[in-house]
């Protein structure tokens, strides 16, 4: 299996949340799969002129002389594209839409019907089977990932492929007052990339564990603010 996985953090590997998200990578990797890792950040992605050249005229070539090309070549060439992002004010960070919507130079203009909802093919021949997404965010609620995984599911029917699984982690500075729960929450992530390397799938008893409550929301709350407040003021 041939793992693509699309990083749209800004904070790159210095990134806080490294450590959720790593052992599920690792567990792909224990198992066999092929992993190459994009991040968007470090690319030249500009945002999409909605002119359809692509479509039209320039039969998958854009307009723009880009890194838009070298993506969409990694994407056609892999099993999964599995997304990692944090949520940023309620979604995706800003240059993550610019490659969404500059990927449909991928597509053909005609319109098609995926598992009864209408939208495009790519273009080319591909080995494409699923996507997926890996998200988290401080804030507590299980909701705050309602608008990302809407744009996911969106995103899969414009290339007729299928969502393959989201794994989503609220209140996620939980794990700055209860450092001692780290390794055994590493475990159960190292378990959904083993299991999804060997089905193509997370069973929802994982995906569960993985997404529960934690702690009561007041008490969260209390913590982070107190924290939040200290920072400020060091």
């Amino acid at each position: 299996m041939k793992v693509l996985i699309i990083n749209c953090n800004p904070k790159l590997d210095f990134s806080s949340a490294n450590w959720f998200y790593t052992p599920f990578i690792k567990g792909l990797e224990q198992e066999g799969c092929i992993v190459e890792k994009y991040y968007l950040y470090h690319h030249k992605i500009n945002p999409c002129k909605g002119c359809l050249n692509c479509w039209f005229e320039g039969k998958g070539e854009c307009i723009y002389e880009d890194d838009i090309m070298e993506l969409t070549e990694k994407h056609l060439s892999s099993n999964y594209i599995i997304f990692i992002s944090p949520v940023y004010i309620g979604s995706f960070p800003s240059y993550t839409y610019h490659y969404f919507h500059r990927m449909v130079s991928a597509l053909v203009p005609d319109y098609s019907i995926y598992r009864g909802h209408c939208g495009h093919k790519l273009r080319a021949v591909h080995d494409i089977k699923g996507f997926g997404l890996i998200s988290w965010c401080g804030f507590y609620e299980l909701d705050n990932f309602n608008v990302m995984n809407e744009q996911m599911k969106s995103h899969c029917y414009s290339f007729s492929i299928d969502y393959s699984f989201c794994i989503t982690r609220p209140h996620i500075n939980y794990f700055l007052f209860y450092q001692d729960e780290k390794k055994n929450f590493q475990l159960k992530m190292n378990k959904a990339g083993r299991e999804f390397a060997k089905t193509g799938t997370i069973s929802a008893d994982i995906k569960m564990e993985i997404e529960k409550d934690l702690i009561e929301k007041n008490i969260y709350l209390r913590k982070m603010n107190k924290y939040l407040n200290e920072k400020e003021h060091e």
